[in-house]
Protein backbone atom coordinates (compact mmCIF):
# COMPACT_ATOMS: atom_id res chain seq x y z
CA UNK A 1 0.00 0.00 0.00
CA UNK A 2 1.29 3.51 -0.60
CA UNK A 3 1.40 6.33 2.00
CA UNK A 4 -1.80 9.11 1.77
CA UNK A 5 0.88 11.23 0.04
CA UNK A 6 1.99 9.16 -2.43
CA UNK A 7 -1.02 8.47 -3.35
CA UNK A 8 -2.92 11.60 -3.65
CA UNK A 9 0.40 12.88 -5.84
CA UNK A 10 0.44 9.32 -8.12
CA UNK A 11 -3.63 10.27 -8.70
CA UNK A 12 -3.77 13.99 -8.42
CA UNK A 13 -5.38 14.70 -11.85
CA UNK A 14 -7.62 11.78 -11.33
CA UNK A 15 -9.18 12.99 -8.46
CA UNK A 16 -9.15 16.39 -9.44
CA UNK A 17 -10.97 15.40 -12.24
CA UNK A 18 -13.45 12.72 -11.09
CA UNK A 19 -13.93 14.58 -7.10
CA UNK A 20 -13.02 18.14 -7.50
CA UNK A 21 -15.92 19.19 -10.01
CA UNK A 22 -18.29 17.81 -7.46
CA UNK A 23 -21.03 20.59 -6.71
CA UNK A 24 -22.76 18.63 -3.96
CA UNK A 25 -21.15 20.85 -1.07
CA UNK A 26 -21.49 24.66 -2.91
CA UNK A 27 -24.17 25.12 -0.71
CA UNK A 28 -22.21 24.61 2.50
CA UNK A 29 -19.52 27.01 1.47
CA UNK A 30 -21.74 29.67 0.78
CA UNK A 31 -23.22 29.14 4.04
CA UNK A 32 -19.72 28.85 5.83
CA UNK A 33 -18.81 32.12 4.09
CA UNK A 34 -22.06 33.96 5.34
CA UNK A 35 -21.43 33.14 9.04
CA UNK A 36 -17.99 35.15 8.92
CA UNK A 37 -18.12 38.46 10.01
CA UNK A 38 -14.33 39.21 8.31
CA UNK A 39 -13.69 38.24 5.17
CA UNK A 40 -10.63 39.27 4.18
CA UNK A 41 -8.79 36.13 4.20
CA UNK A 42 -9.06 32.37 4.25
CA UNK A 43 -6.69 29.29 4.96
CA UNK A 44 -7.49 25.94 2.98
CA UNK A 45 -6.33 22.70 4.97
CA UNK A 46 -4.64 19.58 3.08
CA UNK A 47 -6.55 21.82 0.04
CA UNK A 48 -5.64 19.44 -2.58
CA UNK A 49 -6.36 21.11 -5.99
CA UNK A 50 -8.33 24.01 -4.28
CA UNK A 51 -11.25 23.70 -5.54
CA UNK A 52 -13.19 25.16 -2.04
CA UNK A 53 -11.07 27.93 -2.61
CA UNK A 54 -11.49 28.39 -5.86
CA UNK A 55 -15.40 28.21 -5.17
CA UNK A 56 -14.88 30.84 -2.30
CA UNK A 57 -12.76 33.14 -4.67
CA UNK A 58 -15.64 33.39 -7.23
CA UNK A 59 -17.83 34.36 -4.43
CA UNK A 60 -15.20 37.10 -2.72
CA UNK A 61 -12.85 37.75 -5.74
CA UNK A 62 -10.66 39.83 -3.20
CA UNK A 63 -9.78 37.46 -0.50
CA UNK A 64 -6.49 36.30 -0.41
CA UNK A 65 -6.11 32.73 0.48
CA UNK A 66 -3.36 30.76 1.76
CA UNK A 67 -3.00 26.79 0.81
CA UNK A 68 -1.81 23.82 2.85
CA UNK A 69 -1.39 20.35 1.99
CA UNK A 70 1.74 17.67 1.51
CA UNK A 71 1.08 16.53 -2.06
CA UNK A 72 3.11 18.99 -4.05
CA UNK A 73 1.72 17.68 -7.10
CA UNK A 74 -2.16 18.93 -5.62
CA UNK A 75 -0.14 22.27 -4.84
CA UNK A 76 0.61 23.14 -8.38
CA UNK A 77 -3.17 21.86 -9.29
CA UNK A 78 -4.33 24.51 -6.60
CA UNK A 79 -1.85 27.20 -7.99
CA UNK A 80 -3.23 26.81 -11.74
CA UNK A 81 -6.74 27.47 -10.23
CA UNK A 82 -6.22 29.74 -7.71
CA UNK A 83 -3.11 31.88 -9.53
CA UNK A 84 -2.60 34.25 -6.74
CA UNK A 85 -2.22 32.89 -3.66
CA UNK A 86 0.18 31.27 -0.64
CA UNK A 87 1.03 28.00 -1.46
CA UNK A 88 2.85 25.61 1.32
CA UNK A 89 3.54 21.71 1.40
CA UNK A 90 2.93 20.99 5.23
CA UNK A 91 1.49 18.87 7.19
CA UNK A 92 -1.96 19.71 9.03
CA UNK A 93 -1.08 17.91 12.07
CA UNK A 94 1.74 20.35 12.49
CA UNK A 95 1.28 23.38 10.20
CA UNK A 96 4.34 24.86 9.36
CA UNK A 97 3.81 28.18 7.65
CA UNK A 98 4.05 31.97 9.19
CA UNK A 99 1.99 32.43 11.87
CA UNK A 100 -1.02 34.97 11.07
CA UNK A 101 -4.79 35.48 12.03
CA UNK A 102 -7.51 33.85 9.33
CA UNK A 103 -11.16 35.19 9.20
CA UNK A 104 -11.58 32.12 7.28
CA UNK A 105 -10.20 28.78 8.05
CA UNK A 106 -11.70 25.39 5.55
CA UNK A 107 -10.61 21.75 5.62
CA UNK A 108 -12.82 20.12 3.29
CA UNK A 109 -12.16 16.03 3.81
CA UNK A 110 -8.95 15.98 5.32
CA UNK A 111 -9.79 14.24 8.45
CA UNK A 112 -10.38 10.87 6.75
CA UNK A 113 -6.83 10.99 7.07
CA UNK A 114 -6.48 11.21 10.72
CA UNK A 115 -6.71 9.17 13.21
CA UNK A 116 -9.70 9.99 16.00
CA UNK A 117 -6.56 10.22 18.51
CA UNK A 118 -5.12 12.85 15.98
CA UNK A 119 -8.18 15.21 16.47
CA UNK A 120 -6.96 17.14 19.41
CA UNK A 121 -3.49 17.69 17.67
CA UNK A 122 -5.47 18.95 14.48
CA UNK A 123 -7.60 21.25 16.36
CA UNK A 124 -4.65 22.77 18.15
CA UNK A 125 -2.92 23.06 15.09
CA UNK A 126 -6.49 25.64 13.88
CA UNK A 127 -6.45 27.20 17.13
CA UNK A 128 -3.00 28.96 16.41
CA UNK A 129 -3.84 30.24 13.76
CA UNK A 130 -7.59 31.66 14.57
CA UNK A 131 -8.71 34.85 16.10
CA UNK A 132 -11.97 35.84 17.90
CA UNK A 133 -14.76 34.98 15.75
CA UNK A 134 -12.72 33.35 13.08
CA UNK A 135 -14.99 30.91 11.17
CA UNK A 136 -13.65 26.97 10.70
CA UNK A 137 -15.78 24.66 8.24
CA UNK A 138 -14.69 20.97 8.43
CA UNK A 139 -16.03 17.99 6.64
CA UNK A 140 -15.46 14.12 6.84
CA UNK A 141 -17.34 11.10 7.04
CA UNK A 142 -19.47 9.72 9.82
CA UNK A 143 -18.75 6.62 11.66
CA UNK A 144 -16.41 5.06 14.16
CA UNK A 145 -14.07 2.65 11.61
CA UNK A 146 -10.89 2.39 9.81
CA UNK A 147 -9.84 0.86 6.81
CA UNK A 148 -8.65 0.55 3.51
CA UNK A 149 -10.94 1.32 0.83
CA UNK A 150 -10.97 1.44 -2.79
CA UNK A 151 -11.07 4.55 -4.36
CA UNK A 152 -13.36 5.69 -7.37
CA UNK A 153 -10.95 7.82 -9.34
CA UNK A 154 -7.45 5.75 -8.77
CA UNK A 155 -8.58 2.89 -10.41
CA UNK A 156 -10.00 1.18 -7.15
CA UNK A 157 -6.64 1.40 -5.58
CA UNK A 158 -6.64 1.26 -1.67
CA UNK A 159 -6.27 3.82 1.02
CA UNK A 160 -6.36 3.71 4.59
CA UNK A 161 -9.59 5.80 6.01
CA UNK A 162 -10.22 7.04 9.51
CA UNK A 163 -14.35 7.60 9.95
CA UNK A 164 -15.14 10.15 12.71
CA UNK A 165 -18.20 10.93 15.38
CA UNK A 166 -19.75 13.97 15.63
CA UNK A 167 -19.23 14.30 19.08
CA UNK A 168 -15.79 13.68 18.91
CA UNK A 169 -15.30 16.70 16.16
CA UNK A 170 -17.51 18.77 18.64
CA UNK A 171 -16.26 18.12 21.87
CA UNK A 172 -12.16 18.70 20.55
CA UNK A 173 -13.47 21.82 19.05
CA UNK A 174 -14.93 22.90 22.58
CA UNK A 175 -11.17 22.39 24.15
CA UNK A 176 -10.47 25.47 22.34
CA UNK A 177 -13.18 27.71 22.79
CA UNK A 178 -14.94 26.80 19.37
CA UNK A 179 -18.51 27.35 19.37
CA UNK A 180 -20.49 25.06 16.62
CA UNK A 181 -22.43 27.33 14.51
CA UNK A 182 -24.07 24.59 12.14
CA UNK A 183 -23.97 20.91 11.94
CA UNK A 184 -25.55 19.02 8.62
CA UNK A 185 -25.71 15.66 7.22
CA UNK A 186 -25.58 14.75 3.70
CA UNK A 187 -25.64 11.70 2.02
CA UNK A 188 -22.88 10.72 0.02
CA UNK A 189 -24.05 8.16 -2.92
CA UNK A 190 -21.07 5.24 -3.91
CA UNK A 191 -20.44 4.16 -6.73
CA UNK A 192 -21.43 0.34 -5.15
CA UNK A 193 -25.34 1.60 -4.45
CA UNK A 194 -24.40 1.93 -0.70
CA UNK A 195 -24.11 5.51 0.94
CA UNK A 196 -21.92 7.29 3.17
CA UNK A 197 -23.07 10.34 5.90
CA UNK A 198 -20.76 13.07 4.75
CA UNK A 199 -20.58 15.68 8.47
CA UNK A 200 -20.47 19.31 7.98
CA UNK A 201 -19.52 21.50 11.31
CA UNK A 202 -19.07 25.20 10.99
CA UNK A 203 -17.32 26.66 14.13
CA UNK A 204 -16.76 30.21 15.22
CA UNK A 205 -13.49 31.23 18.16
CA UNK A 206 -15.40 32.61 20.97
CA UNK A 207 -12.12 34.09 22.63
Amino acid sequence: MENIIDFYSKYSFQYDQKIGTLDLYNDSYIDFVNFAKRKGNLLDLACGGGNVSAFIKKLMPSISITCVDLSLPMLEIAKEKLKNGNFYQSDILDIQIPIAKYDLIVCAFGLPYISNSDIYKFVSQIDKFADKETVVYISCMQGDKTGFENMSFANNDKVLVNYHTKVSIIDNFKQFNFNLLKYKEQIFPELDGSQTIDMIFNFSKSN
